[in-house]
């Protein structure tokens, strides 16, 4: 399938106003795995309340329905061969724990690998409260399979950031996944996804979203000291599956003040499923 690079990046996305309850803020807490690791249980408290503090990632799901656009026929892309490449989320103010958001979608830029190589797409959302006042920026690089050779951006697509080679890293932080039987972001049975563990226990691919919301969680835990309003941005590439009921260890390199590159890895695989991370703390 093929599209037009310019009425792509051109396309008329339309705004999406979305409310959301405290509740809703808990429930993606608890679907994010807070409150599961031992240790963490009183920080993480704090996020599971009726009254909650709202995590930061949640960003990333607020008017996620402006997302959509790109099931549109009309628009050439072959939806059913994208893959979920980067996120990245920066926030200019606190998110509050219910409200209402508005999401206003675009794509900033389409990097064509060639007809047999796919295309990547960077898509940004700008969330509103509804005073108008800008609340985060949302970043979504999507691996178009499908559609190579339209035509895009001349040059390559911006470098990822690594991750210190020359030395240890400054935190480690070990933190479990959801449980299967109650994973709120794991993808259903018809992608037939699941695998076993060695004891033979079924595990559930869990959504990007879960597992970024994971790779926060070790941010704010590790470096900010359980304050989750001081992060300020959190950007990273996913490069592997991550499934339910098992352990993520997130190694943090401290780079400048306040600034953080870290990478993600399934303990139990032994093997890298988030890495080029990138955040920032206030």
């Amino acid at each position: 399938m093929t599209f037009n690079y310019q009425q792509i990046k051109n396309w008329p996305i339309a705004a999406v106003t979305e409310h959301y309850t405290a509740a809703d803020t808990s429930k993606f807490a608890r679907g994010v795995g807070a409150g599961l690791a031992p240790e963490y249980v009183d920080i993480e408290q704090q996020f599971l309340t009726s009254n909650p503090t709202a995590l930061p990632m949640m960003a990333v799901i607020l008017g996620s329905a402006g997302a959509l656009w790109t099931n549109d026929p009309a628009t050439g892309i072959d939806w059913k061969k994208m893959l979920h490449a980067e996120e990245a989320v920066t926030l200019h103010k606190a998110l509050p724990s219910s409200g209402a958001i508005t999401a206003q979608f675009a794509v900033d830029e389409i990097y064509d690998k060639g007809a047999d190589k796919g295309a990547l797409m960077v898509e940004s959302a700008h969330l509103t409260d509804a005073s108008g006042d800008l609340l985060a920026t949302v970043s979504v690089t999507m691996f178009l399979r499908g559609n190579g050779g339209c035509g895009g951006a001349a040059g390559e697509a911006p470098k990822p950031r690594a991750v210190p080679r020359d030395r240890t890293p400054d935190f480690v932080i070990e933190l479990p996944t959801p449980h299967d039987e109650d994973a709120v972001y794991k993808l259903p049975d018809i992608f037939d996804v699941a695998s076993r563990n060695n004891s033979g226990k079924k595990q559930s691919m869990l959504r990007g979203v879960c597992c970024f919301g994971l790779a926060g969680r070790a941010i704010i835990l590790a470096a900010a000291g359980g304050d989750a309003q001081r992060l300020r941005h959190l950007g990273l590439r996913y490069t592997g599956p991550v499934f339910t009921d098992e352990t993520l260890r997130t190694e943090i390199w401290n780079i400048a003040p306040n600034q953080f590159a870290f990478r993600v890895s399934s303990i139990e695989r032994g093997s890298v499923v988030m890495n080029n991370g990138y955040a920032e703390l206030n």
